[in-house]
């Protein structure tokens, strides 16, 4: 039964495909114009404006002293060119303004939020040795493209002293030059993203991620080298990424990531991209570079980033009316209907072959396990409905990724129900054995410090594996302790989402019908819902046992380095006992700011706290950025957990009831011996079999143990 579905969906697929191509047709029908040929630049709100070549000073408004475009119409020149040296006409106090004339729609119709975009563009900041640098360049949103409001000097030539700090002045990605400590600048080199103020919200020195490293970025320079930058806004993820480098590959990782809402701050439907530059002076002297933009594109909403001038490489189709002729047009039909007949047939085979393969992804007894799941817990969702809800699973929806795959958020059409859809990657080490291990354990469990699952979706037809949670709005855990220009994380609610991961776990590993053990128990699997409540989640590793049972050895360690308990690497057995190590380690996480992979003075982050525990400095570990705000005592008794459930002795580890009842003082302390104990383990090995341990050594090198049993 289920294959002739398989079958019937793989004709009813090869029926869309020819529907496509007759659309396809249609389409080049319609292209059958006069019109002259030009080239267009499509906006998001309909408005068409059509750029001749080279690219014109009346596509856009210049305000002096800026002068326009150069170079043959491929180069924006917001500031004059830097006067020779001992010329008499030397004009420091001037602003440059370049806006497109016409409004971009950023808001959404319906829901009134500041839709997701996309601009690239490179610039060179020219400076001299006769006088010092300018004051940079602004990325700017404004509400206007008048000349009017942009002064010089610090204020970019985008705001000026009655305007800084009016709630209508929107939207900055500053490439500051110079260091205004009235703007709360933290140097004369930094990128920043401003609203409505000179203070930036988000800042950092300017610089790129190379092979994991990062390289500072001089946004100034004598000779021509210019500086390529990347500004993404991602509305359901609320953030900007900003991106810069020395080079025109974009690099994996962004320099500066912002979480701000827009549409918090843009009040009004249309606004006008574009540029804002000045120069100026003060008590050194004059500051004057010529600040010139030679690239840049653009995209708002679902449209695809358009080139607005500049360098055809970076250039995104642009649409091109064509005439045609009778000849031309019987060509066109012609070629369309051998498409049609040779996708059907290719399509078609395709089609058959691979749902027929597909159909049998899932044995038998994991069909029956879910499907006993989705009478009594999550449901069954299409994917034509995720989908649609996830608008294609599109990169504008996208708020998570890792090796498993990709995380969108999505609304499903007629409910305000937000979901979570994880769309597990076809290259991910989650196949089908761990995705019904997810949806049977999280999809029958139910406590409040659980991520609540609410369906799954597996389209045998496209070899999609889906999972649907409810939506987490403050993210993880993870993120909110390491990613930069995020407020540092109170120790009231750190204290608050540990206690509800001890107690999610101390839930499933004795209060309910089975014992669960989660596996990869970490701090990006620790979700957070609107009020900050811990919801542990990714279940993708966990294995169940009743009560009675015990645990079975696997044939791989799951987990993540620095949460893996050491015993793991011996007897490859996960228990109860494991995950208390990990959630110690989670422990340290959160009292200390410090990753569980982090290493402090060459030593793990355990060891770390255990030498601070050694030398009766344990409060020494306290996560710095949280100042003097915390509870001493509450702070010693979260590392002492930690410490102690990342024993290195199994049996020596509380059980997590325990755990929990000495964090919320229930129950006192148990004792924490003076030194770290030794890593002790025991072993039974068959004739002539092999052990190989690998463990991580304080000196960050590896070194390995083997052992052998002989007859």
């Amino acid at each position: 039964m289920g294959v002739s579905s398989t079958m019937e969906r793989a004709r009813q697929q090869v029926i869309i495909t020819q529907l496509f191509f007759l659309v396809f047709l249609l389409s080049l029908l319609g292209w059958y114009t006069s019109a002259e040929q030009f080239s267009k630049i499509y906006y998001s709100n309909g408005h068409t404006y059509a750029f001749q070549k080279p690219f014109e000073n009346n596509s856009i408004i210049i305000s002096t002293p800026a002068t326009g475009l150069a170079d043959n119409g491929t180069a924006l020149c917001l500031t004059q060119q830097i006067p020779l040296p001992g010329s008499t006409n030397v004009n420091p106090d001037a602003a440059g303004r370049a806006l497109l004339k016409a409004p971009v729609r950023v808001r959404d119709y319906i829901t009134k939020e500041v839709q997701s975009f996309e601009t690239m563009f490179n610039f060179w900041i020219q400076s001299s040795n006769t006088y010092l640098p300018g004051e940079g360049l602004a990325f700017v949103l404004s509400p206007d493209n008048s000349s009017r409001g942009g002064a010089p000097g610090m204020y970019l030539g985008w705001l000026n002293d009655s305007t800084d700090g009016n709630t209508t002045n929107h939207i900055a990605v500053e490439f500051d030059t110079v260091h205004n400590e009235e703007c709360g600048d933290i140097d004369g080199n930094h990128v920043g993203v401003n609203i409505n103020s000179l203070r930036s919200d988000c800042s950092t020195t300017a610089g790129y991620w190379d092979s994991g490293e990062l390289k500072t970025l001089n946004l100034t320079t004598q000779t021509e080298k210019w500086v390529y930058a990347w500004i993404v806004y991602n509305r359901t993820g609320k953030v900007i990424y900003v991106t810069i480098s020395d080079r025109r590959a974009k690099p994996e990782r962004p320099l500066l990531t912002c979480y701000l809402d827009l549409s918090k701050y843009i009040l009004q439907d249309e606004m006008y991209f574009g540029f804002t530059s000045s120069n100026g002076r003060d008590s050194l002297g004059s500051h004057i570079s010529q600040h010139t933009v030679y690239e840049w594109s653009l995209g708002v909403g679902n449209l695809s980033a358009v080139n607005l001038f500049g360098d055809a490489t970076i250039r995104a189709d642009i649409v091109k009316p064509m005439k045609f002729k009778p000849i031309l047009l019987a060509v066109v039909i012609g070629v369309a209907v051998i498409c049609i007949l040779v996708a059907a047939l290719v399509g078609g085979l395709l089609c058959c072959r691979k749902y027929g393969q597909n159909a049998r992804d899932f044995k038998v007894t994991e069909l029956q396990t879910l499907n006993s799941v989705n009478g009594s817990g999550p449901r069954k969702f299409t994917y034509r409905q995720l989908s649609k809800a996830t608008k294609a699973f599109s990169e504008y929806t996208q708020i998570g990724k890792g090796s498993f795959g990709s995380v969108h958020k999505g609304t499903l059409p007629n409910r305000k129900e937000v979901l979570a859809v994880k769309r597990i990657s076809k290259t991910s080490s989650q196949g089908t054995q761990e995705f019904v291990a997810e949806v049977s354990v999280i999809g029958r469990a139910r406590h409040r410090n659980l991520v609540p699952l609410l369906g799954w979706c597996h389209e045998a037809s496209r070899g999609e594996l889906l999972l649907v949670y409810e939506f987490m709005p403050n993210g993880s855990l993870d993120q909110l302790l390491f990613i930069k220009n995020v407020e540092v994380l109170s120790w009231e609610k750190r204290m608050r989402i540990l206690c509800g991961v001890a107690s999610a776990l101390a839930f499933l590993h004795e209060d309910w019908e089975q014992r669960v053990v989660h596996r990869d128990v970490k701090a990006s699997n620790v979700m957070l819902d609107a009020h900050f409540n811990a919801r542990l989640g990714d279940f993708g590793f966990a294995r169940s046992y009743d009560h009675s049972e015990d645990a079975s050895t696997t044939n791989h360690i799951a987990g993540t380095m620095g949460y893996i308990a050491p015993e793991l690497f011996i007897n490859r057995r996960p228990t109860e006992k494991t995950d208390l190590y990990s959630f110690g380690v989670l422990a340290l996480v959160i009292g200390t700011g410090i990753r569980a992979s982090g290493f402090v003075e060459d030593r793990p982050l355990v060891d770390h706290v255990w030498h601070l525990h050694e030398e009766n400095r344990l409060l020494d570990a306290a996560d710095a950025r949280l100042g003097a705000k915390f509870s001493l005592g509450e702070m010693s008794v979260v590392l002492q957990v930690g410490l102690l459930c990342a024993h290195p002795d199994a049996y020596s580890r509380p059980t997590m009831r325990q755990s929990l009842a000495m964090l919320k003082g229930d129950s006192p302390l148990k004792s924490l011996q003076l030194t770290k104990p030794k890593f002790g383990f025991s072993f039974s090995l068959g004739p002539n079999e092999s052990l190989k341990l690998t463990n991580s050594a304080t000196d960050n090198r590896h070194s390995e143990l083997e052992f052998w049993v002989c007859n």
